[in-house]
């Protein structure tokens, strides 16, 4: 439409173009000419005139000469009419007696030929001032009109070129405009076009990922919920270890789906980072906790080193930031056969582009020992799909997207991640962000000079995991030596008896060459020597056997790798007769083994409103191993009459469902408890039911959708055990726990 209106304007403007290019044209073509024949013309007449007059005064001197003689010899007015004008043109003229009483009669004329047309004047010859004679000059036009035909040649000429100038330059510079907008609005229209054509196949993926993150989430729901509740069983060593693995194959395919789900996000524009306050601490120790079982078992010690100097509180996006690092961290254990995974956090100098003091310049970086990479590897490691070759594929497993989206989620945060590895000796990576820091920031509770002066062995042979433990006891004013093995720890702590300046404390690796740190437990525990030393355990999931036995040793307690700081200090003040009770550290240790959290809650009426049968059956095992009380609903039609006929403590809603969704069912049930109830002044009497929605959805605004019809959380498919019972625990009335 746009390039017609320009074609119909553009038409308009030649047609206008051409006009005036006419117009000139012929003016100039007849213009020029006329001009040049009126102007000759006049001039011609004009000289005529005055030629005219100047002869007639010479006849009227000839016959007042000779007054009785001049019409009978006429000689010398011959001569005189016979003589060439002085520009040589040619011209006839004649002269008549005047009221002669026998007619007016020729007197004298000169002989020139004329050519027609020609041009005349008169004049009168006097005689005593009367007029007796009568001058006639004439003159031919024919050069006037050979020059008019010479000048209307030219103005033809120029009346032609002005026509092309005026017409086809305009025109042509015109028409090249024209084109360049015509191109340039077509480019738009195909710019446009093609932007609607993505943004529509954009919304087709979208959607097409939307549905297939819930058909693929609504069974690994399922699978993965009863796997975890067969977990809680009684198997045999056999059948655990089968559904161990089901329930970890199945964890790296639901990883695996959200790696294609972000890269998709993030693909299409459609992730977007939060802005929450968070303990960044914890948020890097808890990435440690979950890799250590991974970690421990293949035999790799994973540290976490958070420098003192880094802020605890800040903002941020916690769960994209956790993403990052576990990602990382989670590559590093995967290639690394033995030696150490080591996470560390430092604070950096500040930088000259820092938007605001608040912002925080850190740097994370994973090291590793493991088979590292090669330059050209290296050069393509944050490519989709990419892996080193073939045999890491086959032999580590993974897509190659996982670098690829951490990547552009550090870009997204305005960071930048670097890369440096030697083949065969391992791998770092450097993450530098600006976080801000928080301004009401919470200081860990640490030991003051409670340690000062104290002294502790340290039995461990990883020389990293020593010198950490060490850095953090220097900084208690706590000193600390170290023994490689059991030999040398037994050897050292006599030595120190002897000398009397015996150690206060003894922490043991539970893995250490030679004898474990268990048997040098018993072994500390039954020498006569050492009767009143604290013995603090270093444990991991692969020493659990190792150290069953070891709650019966007076003076022993348990520390989990990798250690975190705060939980060291509690641990040592603990071991040493002194309390140091905070909410991050009074669980860190423990004297005995503890049996794990109740998953009890409440005693409360829950309302399960779920279509798809497996997922009833799972997610109904899951709430009558917290003791509740369940009534089950299929869709969104007899979730609303179940509502608005009792009351329940809470409902778990699904979001998908045929006929009334969800959505639709959530909106119902806050109408009629709008409409159930008559209002008190401006505060209604009704009490709100709490609603938890469950999708199996998992892209941006599922949550905001969830929250706008009314639910009051959210959970996505497939949760886990702990998941749902933290969820209901935040809505659930605070009671006494209801016991099996």
């Amino acid at each position: 439409m746009v390039v017609l209106d320009m074609d119909k304007k553009c038409m308009m403007m030649e047609r206008f173009i051409t006009g005036m290019a006419s117009v000139v044209a012929v003016v100039l073509a007849l213009g020029l000419p006329l001009g040049y024949f009126v102007v000759r013309f006049q001039s011609l007449q004009a000289e005529l005139r005055t030629e005219v007059d100047i002869y007639a005064n010479l006849v009227t001197q000839r016959i007042n000469a000779e007054p009785a003689s001049w019409a009978l010899e006429p000689t010398g007015l011959q001569a005189l009419l016979s003589q060439r004008p002085r520009d040589r043109q040619m011209e006839q003229r004649f002269l008549f007696t005047h009221q002669d009483p026998h007619g007016d009669r020729l007197v004298a004329a000169n002989s020139d030929p004329l050519r027609a047309p020609a041009v005349s004047e008169e004049a009168m010859g006097f005689e005593a001032g009367r007029p007796v004679a009568r001058l006639v000059i004439k003159r031919s036009l024919q050069p006037v009109l050979i020059g008019t035909g010479w000048v209307t040649v030219l103005g033809l000429a120029l009346a032609g070129g002005v026509f092309v100038s005026v017409r086809l330059l305009p025109l042509r510079a015109l028409r090249t405009t024209v084109d360049a907008l015509l191109q340039e609005q077509q480019r738009t229209y195909e710019m446009q076009h093609a932007k609607e054509i993505a943004e529509e196949a954009v919304n087709i993926k979208a959607q097409f990922l939307a549905n297939m993150s819930h058909e693929l989430r609504t069974p690994m729901n399922g699978m993965l919920g009863m796997t975890e509740l067969l977990l809680a069983t009684q198997l045999t060593p056999r059948q655990r270890r089968f559904a161990d693995t089901a329930y970890t194959s199945g964890q790296a395919l639901l990883h695996l789906i959200n790696d294609i789900l972000d890269f998709s996000k993030i693909e299409s524009g459609k992730l977007v980072l939060e802005h929450l306050r968070f303990n960044l601490a914890h948020a890097v120790e808890e990435i440690g906790d979950a890799m250590a079982e991974q970690a421990h078992r293949k035999g790799v010690e994973l540290l976490v080193d958070f420098a003192p100097d880094v802020p605890r509180e800040v903002y941020g996006d916690p769960g994209r930031l956790r993403q990052i690092l576990l990602n990382l961290v989670s590559n590093a254990v995967k290639f690394t056969e033995r030696g150490e995974v080591v996470m560390t956090v430092r604070r950096l100098a500040s930088l000259p582009d820092m938007k605001s003091v608040t912002d925080i310049p850190l740097q994370f970086s994973v090291q590793d020992t493991g088979i590292g990479m090669t330059p050209s590897t290296q050069e393509r490691l944050f490519q989709a799909f990419h892996q080193a070759d073939l045999s890491t594929t086959r032999k580590y497993g993974g897509t190659g997207l996982g670098l690829a989206i951490i990547k552009q989620l550090v870009d997204m945060m305005a960071g930048e991640l670097q890369v440096e590895s030697t083949l065969g000796h391992g791998t770092t990576f450097r993450l530098t962000l600006r976080l801000e820091a928080s301004d009401t920031c919470i200081q860990p509770a640490l030991p003051g000079d409670a340690l000062q002066g104290r002294r502790a062995l340290l039995v461990v042979a990883n020389v990293t995991h020593r010198a950490l433990l060490q850095r953090h006891m220097t900084r208690w004013g706590m000193e600390s030596t170290y023994a490689a093995d059991g030999s040398a720890a037994l050897a050292t702590l006599q030595a120190a008896v002897t000398a009397q300046t015996p150690y206060d404390a003894v922490l043991l690796d539970a893995v250490l060459p030679g004898m474990s740190g268990a048997t040098l437990a018993w072994r500390i525990h039954d020498s006569a020597l050492l009767p009143s030393v604290r013995m603090i355990l270093l444990t991991s999931v692969t020493t659990k056997t190792d150290s069953s036995s070891a709650p019966y040793i007076t003076g022993l307690a348990y520390l989990p790798k990798p250690v975190r700081r705060e939980q060291l200090a509690h641990c040592l003040l603990e071991a040493l007769g002194m309390a140091l009770t905070t909410p991050e550290t009074q669980t860190a240790a423990t004297h005995q083994s503890t049996p794990p959290d109740t998953l009890y809650l409440p005693r409360s009426r829950v309302l399960l409103v779920e279509d798809d049968p497996i997922n009833q059956l799972m997610t109904v095992a899951m709430l009558e191993s917290m003791h509740l009380d369940i009534e089950v609903v299929t869709n969104g039609i007899e979730a609303v009459e179940a509502a608005t006929r009792q009351q329940y403590e809470v409902i778990l809603m699904d979001c998908q469902m045929p006929g009334l969704d969800g959505y639709a069912a959530t909106e119902a049930i806050r109408r009629h408890e709008m409409q159930a109830e008559p209002r008190r002044e401006s505060q209604a009497s009704w009490v709100r039911i709490p609603i938890v929605g469950l999708t199996a959805n998992a892209m941006p605004g599922d949550r905001e959708h969830c929250l706008a019809v009314g639910m009051d959380d959210y959970l996505s498919k497939p949760f886990s055990l702990a998941q749902l019972h933290t969820t209901l625990a935040r809505w659930l009335p605070s009671q006494t726990p209801y016991p099996a």
